[in-house]
């Protein structure tokens, strides 16, 4: 191959597939590592759990992140970012989650994404390539990454403060 980070990305992706454990993946315009880091330690109280370390999270961060997992893991919690468009199209691809999480869509990165819509879309990217009957789950705000969610993904979860959003 003559690209490093295709090679990189190729051989994360077929570790992935051969240990078979579920993957939560996260992203976001803010709350990433937040996020990451309590999902790993709230799934950490009863199971195995192999995340990315710091924020370690673009093309080179991701693969590393699977990679670097050991044989003996339950559930991998992956954040990915974004510095380009199609970069988090890229990265879902290698990591196939089952769970998928966009904690928010805002103004980080409008410089290379062009625009909001562009962030939403780029965001979004996460769900595409998700295992099929795979889980999403986004923040209530904006409203616009809730419908764009619920046309893209059949088992959507919403997170938020309101009263009805409350599942029990």
């Amino acid at each position: 191959m003559d690209d490093t980070l295709v090679a990189l990305g190729s051989l994360a992706s077929f570790r992935r597939k051969a240990l078979n454990v579920p993957v939560v993946a996260i992203t976001g315009s803010v709350g990433k590592t937040t996020t990451k880091d309590l999902t790993r330690a709230a799934l950490g109280m009863t199971r195995t759990v192999h995340a990315t370390p710091d924020n370690l999270n673009n093309r080179i961060g991701v693969p590393l992140t699977l990679l670097s997992m050991p044989t003996e893991v339950d559930v991998i919690v992956v954040e990915m970012g974004s510095n380009e468009p199609g970069e988090i199209s890229t990265l879902s691809a290698i990591a196939r989650p089952d769970i998928a999480v966009v904690t928010t869509v805002g103004e980080s990165h409008l410089d290379r994404l062009g625009s909001l819509e562009g962030v939403l879309d780029e965001k979004l990217d996460l769900f595409r390539s998700m295992t099929e009957g795979g889980r999403c789950v986004v923040g209530d705000e904006p409203v616009e990454l809730v419908e764009a969610a619920q046309a893209i993904c059949s088992d959507l979860r919403i997170a938020g403060y309101s009263e009805e959003l409350i599942q029990i």
